[in-house]
C-alpha cells in the first residue's frame, strides 16, 4: 500500500471509530430526563452527522485495503496476519451492511435489529483490526522490502 493509501485507512477508520464510539456513548447512556421524558444529549445530533460523513471514508479506506493489501497478501500466499485479515474482511463488510441498513429501513424492530448488527460487529471489527495491526511486523517488512518470488508488494 502507498502512504497516502496506509494514511487514508488509519484516518477513516479512527474517525468513524471514535465518532461511533461517541454516538453511541450519547444516545445509550447520556441521555437528561426533561419535562416530558428522556432528551437527547445536545451534542447528540452532530456526532451523529459526524460519523455519517466520516462513513464514506472508511468504507473507500476498506476498499483501497481490499485492493492493495489483502488480494496482494492472498495472492502472495503469505499467511501472517490471514486469519486475522479474513476476518476483517469478512466482519468489515457486515459493519458497512448494517450501517447502510440502520439509514434505510423504517420500522422500529428492523432499525433496532441493524444497529445492533452494526454495533457489534463495528466493535469486533475495531478488536480484530487492532489484534492485525499490533502482529509482530518483522517477518512483513522483510516481504515488503524483498518481495514474495521477487516481486515488489504495494507497488500498484
Amino acid at each position: 500500500m502507498k502512504a497516502w493509501e496506509r494514511w487514508t485507512l488509519r484516518v477513516g477508520y479512527a474517525t468513524a471509530t471514535a465518532t461511533g464510539l461517541g454516538y453511541g456513548y450519547l444516545k445509550y447512556f447520556s441521555q437528561v430526563d426533561g419535562e416530558f421524558g428522556p432528551v437527547p444529549h445536545c451534542f447528540q445530533g452532530p456526532l451523529q452527522h459526524v460519523h455519517i460523513l466520516a462513513a464514506p471514508i472508511m468504507v473507500f479506506a476498506f476498499g483501497i485495503a481490499v485492493r492493495g493489501h489483502a488480494v496482494g497478501m492472498l495472492k502472495h500466499h503469505v499467511q501472517r496476519g490471514r486469519k486475522t485479515g479474513i476476518a476483517l474482511l469478512a466482519v468489515g463488510g457486515l459493519m458497512i451492511f448494517g450501517g447502510y441498513l440502520i439509514q434505510i429501513v423504517t420500522g422500529h424492530l428492523a432499525r433496532n435489529a441493524a444497529a445492533w448488527i452494526h454495533g457489534l460487529a463495528s466493535a469486533l471489527f475495531v478488536l480484530i483490526y487492532i489484534a492485525h495491526w499490533l502482529k509482530p511486523t518483522s517477518a512483513l517488512k522483510r516481504v515488503r522490502q524483498v518481495g514474495v518470488e521477487g516481486e515488489r508488494l504495494g507497488s500498484n
